[in-house]
């Protein structure tokens, strides 16, 4: 896949060694800000929605992994263990299921996450698109720069 978006690559690998010009197109270059929800609280909930909560972790999980997204699929799993964990205090038990998981609600589950990547590969097409427009543009200046550099070498010799 890194090759069919060689300058959204090089553009996050650059922005991930800190390169001001690729943080700032990324719009990172001020660092970011993320909104942590409010802590679990058991008052809130009951045990039937955290049975729900774990069972609709459970297809995120198994749809993640399914569809090769092993980045998703290990936050998940992790988030899974704390709610098993939660249940098991407050329940003083711990969480299973008789039945198997539905395979149809794990299809859509899946259905769900490629609608998500394809809007996903939209926006990186069009990161790819500017990306090698610039480097394009970029480009004869570059070897300019490139050929006195050698010229200036070769005067040095």
């Amino acid at each position: 896949m890194e090759s069919k978006l060689p300058a959204v690559i090089k553009l996050l690998e650059r922005s991930s060694e800190g390169s001001e010009e690729a943080l700032e197109t990324l719009g990172l270059s001020d660092g970011f800000d993320y909104l942590f929800p409010g802590p679990f609280d058991p008052e809130k909930c009951s045990k039937n929605t955290l049975e729900d909560h774990l069972i609709q972790t459970a297809f995120f999980a198994t749809a993640a992994r399914k569809l090769g997204l092993d980045g998703c699929k290990k936050s998940a799993s992790m988030s899974m263990r704390h709610m098993l964990y939660t249940y098991s205090c407050l329940y003083d038990k711990k969480f299973h299921t008789d039945e198997p998981l539905d395979s149809q609600g794990l299809s859509e589950d899946m259905l769900n996450f490629v609608r998500e990547l394809c809007r996903t590969m939209d926006m990186l097409r069009m990161v790819e698109d500017n990306e090698a427009q610039k480097e394009a543009k970029n480009a004869p200046a570059a070897r300019e720069q490139s050929h006195r550099s050698k010229s200036k070498e070769r005067r040095r010799e």
